[in-house]
This record gives C-alpha cells, structure tokens and sequence, in this order.
C-alpha cells in the first residue's frame, strides 16, 4: 500500500472501499494486507489516523492475540512498526483470531506473517486422476556407453545452429536443449514403478 502522501494514502483507501462494498452484501470480506498504518494506540501519524478513522467508519475488526508485536522490521534494524493486518467487517463473525508471528531467519522480508483462525470451512477440488499417465523413468548413467552418449552430443550439436549466438541466455538453452536430446538417444533408462496409496 502506499507510503506516500495523505492524498495517495486516501486513494489506496478509497480502493479498499470499493471492493468492500462490492462484495460486502454477497461475501465474507477480510482486508489481509500491509496497510501502512497502524491500529495501535501507541502511534499516530497522519496514515494511523486515516486508518482508524477509516476501520471505524467502514466498522472492521481484527482481532490480535499478541497485539504488542511488531509485523515489519526497518532494514536498518533500528524501528519496528505493527502494519500488517487482517481484518474483517462488521457482518462476519468468521474471524477467531489471528497471530503476529516470529521473526524466522529463513524470512527474507521485512514483514513477518500474520497467521489467521476462521470458523470457515473450504471445500477443495477433488484431484483429476490422468488416466494418461507419462511413465516416471530414472537414467542409469553407470550401464550408459559414454562414448556413445558424446558421439550423441557432438551430432545434435552440428545439427543446431548456434555459432552466431551471442545472446548468452539463449546459448545455454540450446546447450540444455543438446544435452536433453542427446540424453533421450543415448543413456539407459529404468521405468519405476511408483505405488501410490491402495
């Protein structure tokens, strides 16, 4: 969302808005997104205010079991703020609860998950099971006549023109492409049969 001035905070808002009331009437409606504001009391700047004047207008909730917790951390390690919520409006009771959570330093991102609880159920789609299945084959490099497989190599490559390739992306793609085919003419291959759940 953005960080900029009031104005375009307004419009990011006014965006919101819209969906809102889209949907509202027909859906349950949760707002999960960095908001660039905070809810907390402890803060107040120009986007905090907007913020709950806006939640409060438009009556969305959250509901934050560690409320005190930080959701995004500074780059220079020296502010924290709490901007990234879930909230839903006032007709939905669906939202339980939701949870700031730690930091991880597999978490590349500034931010940290908000996780949520609903009493919602979802209903995924069944798996389509192909009746075409492709056999599932592995390359048995140890029985592969290797001399062979470089004789392969060396014709696909004269096959394929790439000498006045200079785009070096596209030279290692018809490298990958000479490699796959050569492999496909000459290296061994074991079928596997793969059992599944009976």
């Amino acid at each position: 969302m953005a960080a900029g001035s009031d104005k375009e905070y307004r419009e990011h808002l006014d965006k919101i808005l819209s969906m809102i009331n889209k949907y509202e009437q027909t859906h349950n409606v949760f707002i999960v997104r960095d908001l660039n504001g905070t809810l907390m009391q402890s803060r107040n700047n120009n986007h905090d205010k907007l913020l709950k004047k806006f939640c409060s207008q438009h009556q969305l909730k959250h509901t934050v079991r560690n409320a005190h917790k930080p959701t995004f951390y500074h780059h220079n390690g020296n502010s924290t703020s709490q901007i990234d919520y879930i909230l839903e409006n006032f007709r939905g009771s669906n939202l339980l609860d939701s949870t700031i959570m730690d930091q991880n330093p597999l978490n590349s991102s500034a931010h940290v998950p908000v996780k949520a609880e609903t009493n919602l159920i979802v209903k995924g789609k069944s798996k389509m099971i192909s009746t075409t299945r492709k056999k599932k084959t592995i390359l048995k490099w140890e029985e592969t006549n290797i001399e062979n497989y470089q004789q392969k190599v060396n014709q696909v490559r004269k096959k394929t023109e790439m000498q006045n390739e200079t785009d070096v992306e596209r030279q290692a793609i018809n490298i990958i492409d000479i490699l796959q085919e050569a492999t496909e003419l000459s290296v061994i291959k074991k079928i596997v049969a793969l059992k599944g759940p009976k």
